[in-house]
């Protein structure tokens, strides 16, 4: 957790590169990548903090998201998965899914809100901007495992009608992140 692209290849705290146990006998790689290459901590962040100003299309946290998914991702996937085929040699039985993300927020008709109503969490512009930052994500890892050409390369889409995190948003009734906690002090919110 909290990797990127390039310490997936390098070094995260002490640990080593986690590509150096891949190789031409790896049957399977599993990986979700792309979330910490672009802030996407500081975008939740600004999501679930009123004090930030939202996160909806047009405030600084959704533009500079999309900004760095539009404009750094690609290139940083293409050299990690470029990497990651020259650990895997001439394999031709090895497969490396890469995971996608799930719609954590499901875009609704209706403000989110906490506590019967009493706290406001998410806007309906914002709650539609975090499906579609999610989705650009998801996007961006998929535009990059189509230019590689290669097989072993396969995405796993987590947004589709058939994935257990469908209708399980934060705002639903049977949340999948169940474990949220906002502190009543609006400019030091507190997450769980």
């Amino acid at each position: 957790s909290g990797a990127t692209t390039q310490t997936v290849a390098g070094w995260q705290y002490t640990e080593g590169s986690q590509l150096n146990v891949i190789t031409s006998h790896t049957d399977v790689v599993t990986l979700t990548i792309g979330g910490n290459d672009t802030g996407f901590v500081e975008y939740v962040t600004a999501c679930l903090d009123p004090a930030t100003g939202g996160c909806e299309e047009g405030t600084t946290s959704y533009d500079v998201i999309m900004a760095k998914i539009n404009n750094e991702l690609p290139s940083k996937l293409a050299t990690l998965f470029a990497t990651m085929q020259t650990y895997l040699g001439g394999s031709i039985t090895s497969k490396v899914y890469i995971v996608g993300y799930p719609h954590v927020v499901e875009a609704t008709n209706q403000a989110c809100v906490l506590y019967n109503g009493q706290i406001p969490l998410l806007t309906v512009l914002e709650q539609q901007a975090a499906v579609q930052v999610v989705d650009a994500l998801n996007e961006k890892a998929m535009d990059s495992i189509g230019a590689l050409n290669d097989s072993r390369f396969i995405f796993v889409l987590a947004t589709d009608a058939s994935s257990p995190f469908t209708g399980h948003g934060m705002c639903t009734t049977d949340p999948a992140v169940n474990s949220y906690f906002y502190s009543y002090i609006p400019s030091n919110p507190v997450y769980t």
